[in-house]
C-alpha cells in the first residue's frame, strides 16, 4: 500500500497520484499468533492475502496457509509483502525484527506492529523509510508513549503512527478489564484456575 506516502504528500500539501496495487495473492507475514496475531491473520485471510504465521511453537492455526517456528525468520522474510509483529515483548523477542532481519525484505515490503515498540529496532526501521528500502510502515506503538513532540519518527516519510489504539474497544476497556478482574476474583476464592493467567517463565 502506498498509504504512508499518500499521507505524507497531504501533510506537505503535495499533488501527486500514486496507485497502490491490489494485495490480493500478496504474503501477510504475522509473527506472533496469539489473539492479536490471529485477528490479523483473520483480516488478511478475508482481503486475500497468502497468510504465513510464525509462533514459539510452529502451531497451525485457522486463518494461516502455513505456521513456522521462529527460528525460519530469517527465510521467510524476503518473500513477505507485509510484516505484521504480534508477539509479546520478551527478553526473546526484544529486537526480534532487528536492522539484520530487515536487510533481508524487499524495499517494496511494509511493515506493521501492532504489539510493543521494542519487537523491532525503530531506529533502523526509520533509517530504511528514509532511504526508500522499504515502502512503508504502521506504528501503534513507539518508545516512549507518549511519543515526545522532538521525536523524529514524527516526520519520518512513509510512516503512520497510531496512538496505541488498534486493538482494544476504547469505550468498554475499563469495564472489560474490570469484569476479569472481578471474575478471577470470583475464580480465587472458590479455588478454581485463574484466567489470562501469565506464565513468569516465558513472559506472557
Amino acid at each position: 500500500s502506498r498509504l504512508p506516502e499518500i499521507a505524507a504528500n497531504q501533510r506537505a500539501r503535495r499533488w501527486q497520484q500514486l496507485f497502490s496495487p491490489g494485495i490480493r495473492g500478496k504474503t501477510a507475514l504475522i509473527v506472533g499468533l496469539g489473539d492479536l496475531g490471529q485477528g490479523a491473520a483473520r483480516a488478511a485471510k478475508q482481503l486475500g492475502l497468502k497468510v504465513i504465521g510464525v509462533s514459539r511453537t510452529g502451531k497451525n492455526i485457522r486463518h494461516a496457509d502455513a505456521v513456522h517456528k521462529t527460528a525460519a525468520l530469517d527465510r521467510l522474510l524476503p518473500g513477505a509483502d507485509y510484516v505484521v509483529m504480534a508477539v509479546p515483548l520478551t527478553p526473546q523477542t526484544r529486537h526480534l525484527l532487528s536492522r539484520g532481519r530487515m536487510d533481508r525484505m524487499k524495499p517494496s515490503a511494509g511493515v506493521i506492529n501492532i504489539s510493543r515498540a521494542p519487537v523491532l529496532d525503530n531506529d533502523a526501521l526509520a533509517d530504511k523509510l528514509r532511504r526508500g528500502e522499504l515502502a512503508g510502515a504502521v506504528l501503534d506503538v513507539v518508545e516512549p508513549e507518549p511519543l515526545p513532540p522532538e521525536s523524529p519518527l514524527w516526520d519520518t516519510p512513509n510512516l503512520i503512527i497510531t496512538p496505541h489504539i488498534s486493538c482494544d474497544d476504547g469505550e468498554r476497556y475499563v469495564d472489560l478489564s474490570l469484569d476479569l478482574w472481578f471474575e478471577n476474583l470470583e475464580r480465587f476464592l472458590k479455588k478454581k484456575p485463574l484466567h489470562s493467567r501469565v506464565d513468569p517463565r516465558r513472559g506472557y
